[in-house]
């Protein structure tokens, strides 16, 4: 008996996240979304009210969920890095909710940090990047 209680806890606590990273779902529908663009010559913002797109940069956001880093090193397997631009997405809600940062770089291998729950995906967010085209 003991021993089926043992292992029947055991998948449960690898489903639960023990020792991995977790991350914290962005909420739908915020308030306003800034995007900064950052190259090698300049910075450009842009300011992101339609529904819409807020939304689907969200949905794109959430989904890196499912590509968390785990808590070690970047791995050494990504291409040689290129002077990319990297980006700043900031969700902003009103006062019901805080506004969560993300900061979306390409260093060989495309990530993006979470500053609220301090992780890393490997992920993009083509609709951020879409809106400096």
């Amino acid at each position: 008996m003991k021993k089926q209680v043992a292992t029947a806890l055991l998948p449960s606590l690898v489903l639960a996240g023990c020792g991995h990273p977790t991350f914290t779902p962005v909420v739908v529908n915020p308030e306003f979304i800034v995007v900064t663009k950052y190259d090698q010559a300049h910075a450009t913002t842009k300011l992101v009210h339609d529904s819409s797109t807020m939304n689907a940069i969200v949905t794109e956001i959430n989904a890196g969920s499912l590509n968390i880093m785990p808590n070690t090193d970047r791995p050494t397997s990504c291409p040689a890095a290129i002077n990319g631009a990297n980006y700043d997405i900031v969700v902003h809600y009103n006062k019901n909710n805080s506004s969560r940062t993300f900061v979306l770089m390409f260093q060989g291998c495309t990530f993006l940090e979470d500053e609220k729950d301090g992780i890393t995906m490997y992920a993009d967010v083509p609709d951020a990047r879409n809106l400096f085209q």
